[in-house]
């Protein structure tokens, strides 16, 4: 029988070929080479197979939609300073955890703003970008046990040509790419998803190698955001293991200013969180005592 390869993010290896939370065996990585043993009497779409993780077996049954032949596959590679993006681009704004980390599909509608453009279309486009989100309304973005402001922040960058990233190199392999070496991209074992805390570390260590630049007050973000550039705010959680905030700065227009009164100074944001707006200018959560520190940051 021949050898598959695992294409999903993460697929459940399951001890019967139906799918039931009570079922499953093991988790199984994308890249993960499985070798098919058969195929279930009940339904020839579910394959049984064998898997070494760890230097332990499993056998199970997964679903064949999720396995491609072995040498078939051929995953992305990247390098540290070059972007890392899962491939294919196919998350849609309604899609929930299959999504994820993927970047958003193409659609007839999708907007874009280019960093050539003139100052006028970017600021258009970037508000295109806000209102075709619809991060108010759109599934990939409701907040459940966790919230998504990284993911919110991560599209709407994506969209508007500037990248920060929704995966990641893994520890395991900083090293390797800081000597130019060329991975390949697979989920779980070369890159793992960042949360906003994680965001906030990368923006710092990386954030100037691909073209992010620190700024030191709110107002200058709104400046730079009312020239059609790209403009976050990043903060970290004081817990390591809880997630910080990210949210996107973006050019004032009719019925949305800034606004300034007795020193402080509150540019027009975008984000998804507890609570997802599209738009608002009413506050500097950045200062909130949970959050260790922050950080503004504009790319062109």
């Amino acid at each position: 029988m021949p050898n598959y390869v695992v294409t999903a993010p993460f697929l459940n290896l399951r001890s019967e070929p139906l799918v039931n939370h009570e079922n499953r065996i093991a988790e199984l990585p994308q890249g993960q080479i499985v070798k098919k043993l058969g195929v279930a009497t009940s339904n020839p779409k579910w394959f049984e197979i064998e898997a070494l993780m760890h230097r332990v077996l499993f056998k199970g049954f997964v679903h064949s939609d999720y396995l491609k032949l072995a040498d078939d596959v051929q995953f992305p590679t990247a390098q540290l300073f070059k972007e890392v993006h899962l491939s294919p681009a196919k998350a849609g704004r309604n899609d929930r955890e299959s999504g994820w980390p993927y970047p958003l599909k193409q659609e007839a509608d999708t907007p874009r703003r280019k960093a050539s453009d003139t100052e006028v279309n970017r600021r258009k486009d970037l508000l295109k970008i806000v209102d075709w989100l619809t991060v108010e309304s759109s599934l990939r973005y409701q907040p459940r046990q966790n919230t998504y402001c990284n993911i919110y922040a991560y599209d709407y960058c994506y969209l508007a040509g500037a990248y920060i990233p929704r995966v990641y190199w893994t520890a395991s392999n900083q090293t390797d790419h800081e000597a130019g070496t060329t991975t390949p991209v697979i989920y779980g074992l070369t890159v793992q998803e960042l949360n906003a805390n994680a965001l906030y570390a990368w923006l710092h260590n990386y954030g100037e190698k691909f073209g992010w630049r620190r700024l030191g007050t709110a107002k200058e973000l709104q400046n730079e955001a009312n020239e059609g550039k790209v403009c976050v705010i990043s903060a970290k959680h004081t817990l390591p293991n809880k997630s910080g905030h990210i949210a996107a700065v973006i050019p004032e227009h009719s019925g949305w200013k800034a606004v300034e009164s007795q020193g402080s100074f509150i540019p027009v944001q975008s984000q998804a969180g507890r609570i997802n707006r599209a738009k608002f200018n009413d506050s500097r959560w950045w200062l909130r005592s949970d959050l260790q520190a922050f950080s503004f940051w504009v790319h062109e």
